[in-house]
């Protein structure tokens, strides 16, 4: 009735109208709900991740994680809110498993996910993605890595933090003055304070953040003499 009115009105044409019916459709059939966006005369960002969460909260993962890559394929490059929207079809690791097999994430699709795991606080799940962005044999870039090391800090578990301080060592990341300050707040997150200004005396270009952060750590951990003389 209402998708009667819509024609009827000439509103079928506008994304925003159409969005909003896809997303009553997908509360019943995604077949009428697919058939609904492929009428669609224009399909924006926001259109896509509608479909794309139709697939999701109807257990159609795969279909899922393939209107993820097809919208890319329409230069159209996923957000948070479109990265949010297929989390939930990365924790039934079948699917991301089939998906790999369909058609690699490139990096900017696992950037993407990683961002939107951390946005929501689902700390874990970024760094299990990441583990699997590395199975897929694509090595992650600095922004990603930086982006990351607060994620194992919230974990509590060091034995995690001293396996991607091996990575960031091995890869080279560490000549990035970011890297090593997100390293150092990682150690002194798990309290090991002398880790940490072990890591600020490595760090070759040392900026105001990285200095600001040791500090930071000394004041945390009531150290004020050492952050008196550090500043």
């Amino acid at each position: 009735m209402i998708h009667g009115l819509v024609i009827e009105m000439g509103f079928e044409s506008e994304i925003a109208v159409m969005t909003s019916l896809l997303k009553v459709y997908s509360l019943f059939d995604t077949e009428d709900v697919y058939k609904l966006f492929e009428k669609a005369p224009s399909k924006d960002l926001v259109l896509w991740s509608a479909m794309g969460s139709a697939f999701v909260e109807n257990g159609q993962f795969l279909e899922a994680f393939e209107c993820f890559r097809e919208m890319q394929c329409y230069e159209l490059e996923p957000n948070e809110v479109s990265a949010v929207s297929i989390l939930p079809a990365c924790a039934d690791t079948r699917a991301l498993s089939l998906g790999k097999q369909v058609h690699a994430l490139d990096l900017i699709s696992w950037k993407t996910m990683i961002c939107g795991c951390l946005e929501n606080s689902c700390h874990r799940k970024a760094l299990v993605m990441l583990s699997e962005m590395r199975s897929s044999w694509l090595e992650p870039d600095v922004t990603i890595i930086q982006d990351a090391l607060p994620a194992v800090s919230q974990t509590e578990e060091t034995k995690l933090g001293t396996h991607i301080h091996s990575y960031v060592l091995k890869s080279g990341f560490f000549a990035f003055v970011s890297v090593g300050t997100a390293l150092l707040q990682m150690y002194a997150k798990f309290g090991e304070v002398g880790s940490a200004r072990s890591l600020f005396d490595q760090l070759h270009d040392k900026d105001l953040i990285a200095w600001s952060a040791m500090i930071s750590v000394y004041t945390q951990s009531e150290d004020f003499c050492d952050a008196m003389h550090t500043s």
